[in-house]
């Protein structure tokens, strides 16, 4: 069965706040201490429509499919998540596989 959830991420800032909707910068930053960037729409990242003069960084949630669960050699909750399902989303540099910590997931 296929597990769909969400990663927290942390949005950057506004890229074009003259289009609607307004498309934000994004990071998610892996198990590995690796930190990758997104632009997407708001509406895909934010829960709540960002206010104008809102400061960043603020908490955002990426939609995502969990892959794989595990735990790793020092105890800590790892998962595989690909963010390619459900909306097709990718970093800049094209990846869409990340490992995270569990505790960064929400289903």
């Amino acid at each position: 069965m296929t597990e769909f959830a969400e990663v927290r991420v942390q949005v950057l800032r506004t890229v074009d706040e003259h289009a609607f909707p307004r498309w934000v910068e994004f990071m998610l930053r892996d198990a590995n201490g690796l930190e990758w960037t997104f632009v997407e729409k708001e509406p895909m990242i934010c829960r709540e429509p960002l206010e104008i003069n809102a400061e960043f960084p603020l908490s955002g949630f990426l939609k995502c499919q969990v892959v794989k669960k595990w735990v790793d050699e020092r105890g800590m909750g790892r998962c595989a998540i690909d963010t390619e399902f459900p909306f097709g989303i990718e970093s800049r540099q094209g990846e869409t596989r990340f490992e995270v910590y569990v505790e960064e997931v929400c289903a």
